[in-house]
């Protein structure tokens, strides 16, 4: 069960998108639903466990099929 929370008091919510690995230059995130995404950047710019802001990630719908599979087989 997922619950969805509404800031209050000038409060804002924090972006819960953490990198879990890297596969060919792409930093492969997973957010707080378990969906998968990715951000082109060098490992050094975002190590794993770095939190990333949904504004700056592409879904893996937009990549080729066999590289979304490689990526699903290995992180899912």
């Amino acid at each position: 069960m997922i619950y969805r929370t509404t800031p209050k008091n000038f409060e804002t919510n924090v972006d819960d998108n953490l990198v879990i690995g890297y596969y060919h230059g792409k930093a492969i995130i997973r957010n707080a639903f378990g969906d998968l995404c990715f951000m082109q950047c060098e490992e050094a710019h975002a190590p794993e466990g770095t939190v990333i802001a949904s504004n700056e990630l592409t879904p893996l719908s937009v990549l080729q099929k066999e590289e979304q599979d490689e990526i699903k087989k290995i992180y899912l």
